[in-house]
């Protein structure tokens, strides 16, 4: 609270985000993942190995989503949707190729299955 006050005078109201979000950044990242590690013996390095790749696609789609917008309108509705789909199939193939596990992959295609086999008729 006292360096979001100094910061909001020295830069506005930049200044208190930008410090919420070290202040975020201190407590909830540093060191309850110090706690996590050293007071409940959580492998934190593991975790954050495994939750880190999630964040990769996402980031290198948006990337390249932002400098494609440079080159299409997506305020035209038709754009827009059809940005949607190809931004989603791609998505969900890049996930299912480089980031979900055999399990994960089972929970997504366990209801398609049961969507797309057709019942068998009892006589």
């Amino acid at each position: 609270v006292i360096g979001t006050w100094f910061l909001m005078h020295i830069m506005g109201i930049i200044g208190a985000a930008l410090m919420t979000g070290i202040a975020l950044i201190i407590g909830q990242g540093f060191v309850m993942n110090w706690y996590y590690w050293k007071k409940t013996g959580l492998d934190m390095i593991r975790f954050w190995k495994s939750v880190g790749k999630i964040y990769v696609l996402p980031t290198i789609m948006c990337c390249i989503t932002l400098v494609v917008s440079h080159f299409i309108n997506f305020y035209n509705i038709f754009a827009l949707l059809v940005g949607i789909i190809i931004y989603t199939v791609l998505y969900v193939v890049l996930n299912w190729l480089f980031i979900m596990n055999d399990y994960e992959k089972n929970i997504f295609i366990q209801p398609l299955r049961k969507i797309f086999t057709k019942p068998k008729r009892s006589k």
